[in-house]
């Protein structure tokens, strides 16, 4: 059919769908080119005056002939000079001036061509949404990207293929099968970068997005064509004139090629650009300086920053020109346009041609038959030719003229009228692609395909032939191929074009027949992001894209959902392998008892950890993206193995099936947490099976019954090795064969059942033995109580970020539930060093509320001791008291990490707790049992410094006496690990070791812990990242808290050791060495590893105040171990990238740097010193005069001795190995985006906001059982102002009602105040003070408006005591604020005026705080309520996150107009979660703050946050805020919230008495102050708009 036919396209070949590509004679390009190539026209150009005669061309063209021969010339000399005098000194940066470049060490041969799509605005799908949602509208225009590149694939473009996609949500994906769908198709994936949260209008900055195409400067042009456009056949002719048009003046089309469709001067559908570095950053600045921050709408005289002065000097279109031909006035003169009014002139469309023809000045815009031209200078030609651009069209002629799929191109008009105006018949290019944004229907938009039988006489068929071909060849189930098409005999076959229609034998049931996209509807109630106004969001877009700053502050880290959660989204039998699941399920087999856990968060994770692909893999995707310290990839992504221990004993299945599912449902990942179940004794019955699946329960015995206790102290040790071996040959013995099958979104649960009841301190101890037999070191242990639960699935984040941002010991926290006041954080006696830390003794003594946890080694330092009383029977009271202040005194208070977070819910019971069923006396004599114990010393870890030995052992003898000799060794143990990766030298070190300890035991060395030594045959040779493998197994076995690495070729300073650590601090390394990169090669603007911002002669001598490094050297440094937690990326030098594994150096900067975002700090002194090169000049004015003569003289020596030794293995003498470091340093650079150009000293504010939004505090992690059908659904209604303004009759009538009538309870709450009221508006003081009377002269008839309305319920005080509250007196204002206040209205009121104005805006924000304390007090009573009714009973406590299901708040003086319709109440009263929605009318640039609906999840941030900006004097990063409006916008979109508006409540107006009756004011009786949406606007929204 359509598919089969041949097109002939630029390179002299022709394709057919069956046959292929076969080479002809000739190629059309080569055959018509000579004919094109003739002199300018000379007819009057809409662009300007073209007087210019061929002789002064050629005389400048020789001109510049010569001037290039010359400068070509000049640069061979210089190149020649510099090569015979190149003398490169690679070691450490110094003096390299030259360096000769690197090539990358993978190279890929690319096309110079590209073509590239854009579609935006996609928001993230799940399971239960169907293919026609609105939202999956995006999928039209998917399925018509991949239709056009099959079309230019297959008639010959050899071009590279791009699809750029932005998510509406960060860093969210396609789904797996439209991912499927593009790479069959080979299309090359981009994600661009996520929206950073700003004033912008997200689908008007959209279309800005497409223009990232100026920055791929490894092509020569990219042509971009809208997701709307469909190319008939390969238009590669465009890519390659284009090409030839950079040249010289007579090439038929120049170097950015635009084409003018309908009334515009050019489209930005479809137009070529030339890329070149800095063009996109040129792009952005043009945008910026175009106009001043202010509330100026675009100019249309000035646009962009050019007045047009008529005459020649303007713009024409497609549609002049055919209507000058429509209407016969051939010999008229096109009239030319001077203003900037085109479709999209204040938007992508008018920046597009300021940049093309203001700014590059070399460009070719078809207009029709005809091409206008400039080639640099000021002179615009229209090339002689009608129609040049025929003879290279790549559509077959007799498709246009036999009627075929190109006659049908632009619109379906029986009369051609349309198709003459948007764009010539027969003309090329129009004629070789369609646009469907003129057509009546886009195919996609069709819920019936047509027939496959049908003849293809349109481009809509020959479109549904191809994706029907496509959809067969590739299996993507579209439904296109699918048996219902099997033609029935009599069945008639439409020819029409129109919805098809056919009859076949597949039911009405299935009316549509393929998964079509639908329409987008665009109506009064849609929502829409709010936004200042056009211009201002376009020029505050551009400024977030060029300011690093604002990027960096703004930062949200990656995460993504784990994989493999789709099927069970809630892992609901995620305690089963998913064979056993699968198979019990077909088979109904699954246990009758069998309680799924319903978590109601994914596990997500960051592109660091997953498990299915590479970091590359995910990153090569995205674009825009340069990782840093500032900017990390995968902050989080240092995770510790916890080991959550749940032991309980006498409890229901549901009790501990809550605890056990709040475990399950963490988001954390789960190959890092192990379950361990312990129940401690019971019935025969076990509760365990539901909750352990197919793992199997053990059952044990410990090895001491409690009728053997005794409290014999003799019996202590002996104790512990036995509980010791029992512990590990219980663990040896455990069958985890099951773990292998499980989910891989489940934790690993061991599962062990206590033959004997030992009591809580019993069955702690023996769990916790346990646990010691099956962790590691320096893995986390969290204690949960059976009875008890984790109130946030964030728990173990927040646990984990603890450990890791102090290099924690233990951690202790605030929780929900009885007591949880008496939890404080560490007195600050202790923090600053006033007191001894004694916690047994502290008042109040017991300040460590849940969680508990700890690492493992301190296992090592409890005994039974701390869980028995006096007698040796287990404690039954304080049993978590023993362990904890044990472990307290160990660590040391600044090893103890407080949480502040409640994440833990303690789930106190009067009927089972201890003072119910433990006498009193008893309680009292353990409790003081265990705080009289003797407690422990603060534990030093010994110090663990490692060398890797290869083939400069010769010095070994002397470095071993150097460490002796640091003055650390006198109260600090240090081991040193000798790692040998040279079988040949590892008898020398095993000698010099021995000669060492020889020495020792000689007593040579006085006064000092002796040195440990510990020496290692590596069988392999991992180079210097031997160091790496081997720490990382150290760690499992040693506790520690950080590593030092040294060379085998330096010398320390005594005092060397005890510098670097006092610099050390966790999350990063410190270290002596490093460089920074402030400069890029301006030609290939990328950063040179040998070239270092700060020499390494500067960093001898001390002469800079750098803090930290962008890269780090290891030799002589100290890590963070944390940082092995990352062994994910960390260790990849062992596996896939083992062609790096020399370059350890690199690779640990990177992790620390790029994807931690970790500091790299410097040690400024003492530093090593390097015996190989100490006979630099540098040595003798820096490091030499600080040593003993003697030693200096000694290390003189060595340099004279061993320099050629030492140098000959040297990573910087060897030529091959620095060029592959140079390679690794690009590559790491280009593929893995380390961005390490930036400033030195920049400073960077993290964004707070971000981090404790990202905590979901206060939020389950199991879903509760859904609210029965019948019980109403409650909103929250808070109305703020004063009461003389108060309007409630309307508000009663047409809101609160409204509410009532779609099954909503609604509680009220004034927030207002007494006394005159006030005005901030001189225009509103004029017009209410005439009749200046309030509605209601008492605050009891407010009152009692309310209370008649039996679905209405006042929350807040209802006498005017206290229902009322005085304004607040004091105000600070905000300086920022004022200053922008000032300026925006400096011609209409005073400084003093807005003084006055500012004062009282923080009086408004501060009455949100108090709805919200009004919301808070009556959820708590309701709670109370329900505890009270039930003592006994155990249930979550209603939060302000889950009580109501949506919140609002309305000033008290505006009323409604009208009631509003159902449907628009309905869709307000479902919030989408992180939203606030308000009137998209009279927001003054801004956020109309008459009315907001707010979702539940951010209440809090909503209520709080504009008055917490002004009270804490938060500086407002960016220049926008100009009045109250913009104001609010900034807070709320500057903390992550989504704004969006509503047009439909523009009957929402302000109010006041007059003569007894509700009146409106007069300027909102005037106008709604609407934005008018242009066409342009509206066919943004319907491109970009799908997450709307």
């Amino acid at each position: 059919m359509g598919l089969q036919s041949r097109s002939i396209y630029n390179n002299g070949t022709t394709s057919s769908s069956s046959g292929g590509i076969q080479p002809t004679q000739n190629s059309i390009i080569l055959q018509k080119k000579k004919n094109l190539m003739m002199s300018p026209s000379s007819s009057s150009s809409p662009f300007g005056s073209n007087k210019s005669s061929t002789a002064t061309k050629n005389k400048k063209r020789n001109q510049l002939l010569l001037f290039g021969s010359i400068l070509t010339l000049g640069i061979s000399c210089f190149i020649l000079f510099q090569v015979a005098h190149l003398s490169v000194w690679k070691f450490m940066g110094m003096e390299a001036t030259v360096q000769e470049p690197t090539q990358p060490l993978q190279e890929t041969t690319r096309s110079r061509f590209a073509y590239a799509f854009f579609i935006g605005g996609v928001p993230t799908r799940n399971l239960t949404t169907s293919h026609d949602h609105p939202s999956m509208g995006y999928r039209g225009l998917l399925y018509n990207v991949l239709v056009s590149v099959h079309n230019l694939r297959t008639s010959g473009s050899q071009a590279d293929m791009i699809l750029m996609v932005h998510m509406a949500s960060p860093y969210a994906e396609l789904p797996q099968d439209e991912v499927k769908m593009i790479a069959d198709l080979n299309i090359q994936l981009k994600y661009l970068p996520p929206s950073i949260p700003s004033y912008t209008n997200g689908f008007a900055t959209l279309a800005l997005e497409k223009f990232r195409i100026l920055e791929w400067a490894q092509y020569s042009r990219v042509m971009y064509i809208s997701a709307d456009i469909m190319p008939q056949c390969s238009l590669d002719y465009l890519l390659e004139l284009a090409h030839e048009g950079s040249v010289g003046p007579d090439s038929l089309l120049r170097e950015n090629v635009v084409i003018s469709i309908a009334d515009k001067p050019m489209s930005t559908s479809i137009f070529i650009l030339k890329p070149n570095r800095g063009h996109y950053q040129q792009f952005l600045r043009m945008l910026q300086e175009s106009y001043p921050y202010g509330n100026q709408n675009f100019d249309k005289e000035v646009g962009w920053g050019r007045k047009f002065k008529g005459g020649g000097d303007s713009w024409t279109s497609v549609k002049q020109l055919a209507l000058q031909m429509a209407t016969g006035k051939t010999k008229k003169r096109v009239k030319p346009k001077t203003q900037w009014s085109f479709e999209g002139a204040d938007s992508d469309a008018g920046l597009l041609y300021y940049w093309i023809r203001f700014v590059r000045k070399k460009y070719s815009i078809v207009i029709g038959k005809q091409i206008y031209t400039q080639f640099g200078g000021s002179r615009v030609d229209i090339l002689p030719s009608i129609n040049p651009l025929l003879n290279y069209s790549c559509l077959p002629m007799e498709e246009e003229k036999q009627g075929g799929r190109g006659a049908q191109q632009f619109a379906d008009d029986p009369d051609n009228k349309l198709r003459k105006i948007v764009a010539p018949f027969g003309v090329a290019p129009y004629r070789d692609f369609v646009q469907w944004e003129y057509h009546a229907h886009a195919p996609w938009h069709f819920q019936k395909a047509p027939h496959p039988q049908l003849n293809i006489t349109s481009a809509r068929r020959y479109w549904f032939s191809v994706l029907r071909q496509l959809d067969e060849t590739h299996k993507w189930k579209l439904g296109l191929y699918e048996p219902q098409y099997k033609r029935n005999k009599r069945a008639r076959i439409a020819n029409s074009d129109d919805q098809p229609e056919w009859k076949e034998k597949i039911g009405d049931d299935q009316a549509n027949n393929w998964k079509y996209s639908p329409k987008p509807r665009v109506s009064e109630d849609s929502k829409y992001p709010v936004w200042s106004t056009k211009l201002q969001a376009l020029q505050h877009w551009s400024t977030i894209q060029s300011d690093d700053r604002i990027k960096e502050h703004k930062w949200q880290p990656p995460y993504i959902q784990l994989p493999g959660q789709e099927e069970d989204p809630h892992r609901q039998h995620l305690f089963w392998g998913d064979d056993d699941y699968t198979t019990m399920s077909k088979q109904k087999q699954l246990p009758n008892n069998l309680k799924p856990c319903k978590c109601s968060t994914p596990i997500t994770v960051d592109p660091c950890s997953l498990p299915d692909r590479s970091f590359e893999d995910w990153v090569k995707t995205r674009m825009g993206t340069g990782f840093s310290k500032h900017t990390p990839a995968c902050p989080d992504a240092a995770r510790h193995d916890m080991h959550v221990v749940l032991p309980f004993a006498n409890l229901d299945a549901n009790t501990i099936h809550d605890a056990y599912c709040s475990v399950q449902c963490q988001d954390y990942p789960s190959d890092k947490v192990t379950i361990y179940v312990y129940q401690d004794g019971g019935d025969e019955k076990s509760l365990l099976p539901p909750i352990c699946g197919t793992n199997a329960v053990l059952e044990l015995d410990p090895p001491v019954k409690v009728s053997e206790m005794t409290s014999n102290q003799q019996e202590d040790e002996k104790f512990e090795e036995k509980a010791k071996e029992w512990a590990e040959q219980v663990m040896n013995n455990f069958d985890q064969k099951l773990a292998s099958k499980r989910h891989g979104s489940v934790a690993n649960v061991v599962c062990l059942k206590s033959r004997e009841h030992s009591g809580p301190g019993g069955a702690k101890y023996w769990a916790f033995r346990l646990v010691q037999a099956k962790a590691n070191a320096n893995d986390v242990v969290v204690v949960l109580d059976g009875d008890d639960e984790f109130y946030t699935p964030k728990a173990l984040q927040i646990i984990n970020r603890k450990y890791v941002e102090m290099s924690a010991w233990m951690t202790y926290g605030s929780y929900h539930g009885k007591y949880s006041e008496q939890t404080k954080g560490i007195p600050g006696k202790y923090l600053e060093g006033g007191e001894t830390w004694n916690p047994r003794k502290e008042n109040p003594s017991w300040r460590f509320g849940h969680t508990r946890t700890f690492k493992t080694h301190l296992l090592r330092r409890v005994t039974r001791k701390d869980f028995t009383f006096k007698d040796g029977s287990w404690l039954i009271k304080a049993t978590d008291r023993g362990f904890v202040y044990r472990m307290l005194e160990v660590s040391g208070f600044d090893r103890v990490g407080y949480i502040e977070q409640a994440i833990y819910k303690y789930k106190w019971s009067a009927s089972s707790s201890t003072q119910a069923q433990i006498p009193k006396e008893m309680r009292v004599a353990q409790l003081q049992h265990v705080v009289d114990m003797e407690p422990s010393k603060r534990v030093s870890l010994p110090i663990h410094v490692i060398i890797v030995c290869w083939g400069r052992v010769f010095m070994l003898k002397d470095q071993l006496t150097w460490l002796q000799h640091q003055n650390l060794t006198k109260n600090r143990q240090i081991i040193l690990h000798l790692l040998g990766n040279n079988p040949d030298t590892n008898p020398d070190i095993h000698r010099a070791v021995r000669e060492f300890k020889q020495k020792q035991q000689d007593g040579k060395f006085e006064g000092v812990i002796p040195l440990q030594i510990r020496i290692v045959e590596n069988k392999v040779n991992w180079h210097a990242f031997s160091r790496f493998i081997y720490t990382n197994e150290l760690r499992k076995t040693e506790p520690m808290d950080l590593v030092v690495f040294v060379d085998d070729d330096q010398f320390w300073f005594p005092d060397f050791l005890s510098a670097l650590l006092t610099y050390f601090k966790p999350r990063g390394m410190t270290t002596w060495y490093g460089k920074t990169f402030p400069n890029t090669d301006q030609q290939t603007g990328k950063a040179d590893y040998w070239t270092s911002g700060i020499l390494w002669k500067y960093i001898m001598r001390g002469e800079t105040e750098l803090a930290s490094f962008t890269y780090g050297g290891p030799g002589g440094s100290v890590f963070d171990i944390n940082l092995w937690l990352f062994g994910q990326q960390l260790m990849r030098l062992q596996r896939d990238l083992q062609q790096y594994y020399e370059f350890d150096d690199l690779w640990a900067s990177y992790i620390i740097d790029a994807m931690l975002g970790w500091e790299l700090r410097r040690s400024p002194w003492p530093v090593p010193i390097d015996i190989a090169n100490c006979d630099h000049p540098i040595y003798n004015e820096t490091i030499f005069p600080s040593l003993p003569e003697k030693q200096a003289a000694r290390i003189r020596q060595m340099n004279a001795d061993m320099q050629v030794q030492l140098r000959a293995v040297a990573t910087f003498s060897d030529n091959t190995t620095a060029n592959t470091k140079s390679g690794m340093f690009d590559d790491l650079c280009t593929r893995y985006y380390w961005h390490v150009n930036r400033p030195d000293g920049k400073e960077w504010r993290p964004n707070k906001l971000t981090v404790e939004r990202s905590n979901v505090i206060g939020k389950s992690p199991i879903l509760r059982p859904i609210p029965a059908v019948s019980e109403p659904k409650r909103a929250f209604v808070c109305i703020t102002g004063q009461f003389e303004r108060l309007e409630l009759k309307s508000k009663i009538e047409k809101f609160f009602r409204s509410l009532s009538r779609v099954g909503y309870k609604v509680d009220v709450a004034l927030v207002l105040t007494g006394g005159m009221s006030t005005f901030t508006n001189d225009a509103h003081i004029n017009q209410a003070g005439r009749d200046k009377s309030p509605f209601y002269e008492q605050f009891s008839k407010a009152v009692e408006a309310i209370q008649q309305e039996s679905n209405i319920t006042l929350i807040s005080p209802h006498d005017k005591k206290d229902g009322l509250y005085e304004r607040l007196s004091v105000n600070k204002v905000h300086l920022q604020y004022l200053i922008g206040l000032y300026e925006d209205q400096v011609d209409k009121r005073s400084f003093e005026a807005q003084e006055n104005r500012a004062e009282n805006h923080p009086r408004i924000y501060e009455s949100y705080q108090r709805c919200l304390a009004h919301a808070e007090n009556h959820i708590e009573k309701v709670s109370l309520k329900a505890a009270k009714a039930d003592p006994s009973a155990t249930f979550n406590p209603p939060t302000l996150e889950n009580y109501y299901n949506v919140y609002f708040r309305l000033r008290e003086d505006v009323g409604f107009q009208n009631s509003l319709p159902n449907s628009v109440v309905s869709s307000l009263a479902e919030p989408p979660r992180n939203s606030i929605t308000v009137c998209s009318c009279r927001a003054w640039g801004g956020l109309n703050d008459r009315f907001a609906t707010v979702s539940p999840d951010v209440a809090r941030i909503y209520f709080t946050r504009p008055y917490n900006i002004f009270s804490s004097q938060e500086d407002m990063v960016d220049n926008y805020v100009n009045n109250p409006e913009s104001f609010l916008l900034y807070s709320y979109l500057t903390a992550g919230i989504n704004v969006y508006g509503i047009k439909a409540l523009k009957g929402i107006v302000r109010m006041y008495k007059k003569d007894g009756q509700a009146a409106v004011y007069s300027d909102d009786l005037k106008r709604e102050w609407c934005p008018p949406p242009s066409n342009h606007t509206i066919a943004l929204l319907q491109n970009y708009g799908w997450d709307l």
